[in-house]
C-alpha cells in the first residue's frame, strides 16, 4: 500500500471511530510505522499506536522502541 492509500484508509477508521492502530517493525521493514505516523498527522494525538518487536534482549527492546517512536 502506497502513502496515499494509507491515508484513505487511515483516515476513514478515524471517521468511523478507531482509534488503535496495530502495527510492527517487521511490517514492511518498518515503512508501516513510518507511513501511519504521516498519515495519522496533527491527528496523531486521537490515536492509540501498538507496536512489536521480534528482537530478544533489553537493549534490543529499547532499540526497537526508539526507532518505532521516530
Amino acid at each position: 500500500m502506497d502513502q496515499a492509500a494509507t491515508q484513505i484508509v487511515v483516515d476513514a477508521a478515524l471517521q468511523h471511530g478507531a482509534i488503535l492502530f496495530d502495527t510492527a517493525e517487521s511490517y514492511g521493514a518498518g515503512k508501516s510505522e513510518e507511513m501511519l505516523g504521516v498519515a495519522l498527522g496533527k491527528r496523531r494525538k486521537e490515536a492509540i499506536i501498538a507496536t512489536k518487536c521480534s528482537k530478544g534482549g533489553r537493549a534490543a527492546v529499547i532499540a526497537a522502541c526508539e526507532a518505532s517512536l521516530k
